[in-house]
């Protein structure tokens, strides 16, 4: 914290819509991020972190419709690429 300003890290999961082509940029938690980061249990942990943004109204599908329809781009932190 500097001069009473919180920086805040921008945390984001990048997915293309199949069909579309259409870009969805979901913001995310730290918690998320470091699910969909992790280097154990990489796929359980991705799905984990899904189900966290489904819980919040983010993905506007369930978790498997959501993959059957998107693309994964990545996994970024402050717009530098972290997890693909």
């Amino acid at each position: 914290m500097a001069g009473g300003i919180v920086i805040m890290d921008n945390l984001v999961a990048k997915f293309e819509h199949i069909a579309t082509t259409i870009p969805v940029v979901i913001k995310l938690t730290q918690k998320e991020f470091d699910l969909m980061t992790a280097k154990v249990d990489m796929d359980k942990n991705f799905d984990l972190a899904l189900e966290s943004i489904m819980n919040r109204g983010e993905l506007g599908d369930t978790v498997a419709g959501f993959q059957a329809n998107h693309f994964f781009d990545g996994v970024f932190k402050n717009d530098q690429l972290r997890s693909h």
